[in-house]
């Protein structure tokens, strides 16, 4: 899933006057008007992307006037991102690290978040009394 918005011109109500479609599919349901001084912006998390490049396309119903087109690239948990595949054999140190055990064997593991603040005191640090949102 990913958050996208897309800028309309004029007021975006009803947001049946424009639809959004990825990979030709319709996912306008997936996004709503969002509070802008121009009120003329919609968000949306999208689901359903697939593996590699993913075509998102916005435009009006009624002469159905392409607005924006954006390819989208989506990647595995287990990457590439920025290089090419991972080194073989993939020798996993997650554990070494204080983090959850790892799951398969590209070494995939549970997110985790956690926060560190600084006291108004120099060098005092300590967790955050609560964890902040990822």
């Amino acid at each position: 899933m990913r958050w996208f918005r897309v800028n309309v011109p004029g007021d975006p109500s009803p947001l049946s006057t424009y639809y959004v479609k990825l990979n030709n599919v319709d996912v306008t349901g997936m996004f709503r008007v969002v509070d802008s001084p121009t009120n003329a912006t919609l968000q949306g998390l999208v689901s359903g992307m697939n593996m590699g490049a993913n075509a998102l396309v916005a435009g009006t119903r009624a002469n159905g006037a392409v607005l924006a087109k954006l390819v989208a690239n989506n990647f595995s948990i287990n990457g590439p991102i920025f290089t090419g595949t991972q080194a073989q054999p993939y020798i996993c140190q997650t554990q070494s690290f204080a983090l959850p055990a790892p799951q398969g064997a590209l070494s995939v593991r549970p997110s985790t978040h956690s926060a560190m603040r600084r006291r108004s005191s120099a060098m005092c640090t300590g967790p955050r009394p609560t964890p902040l949102p990822p």
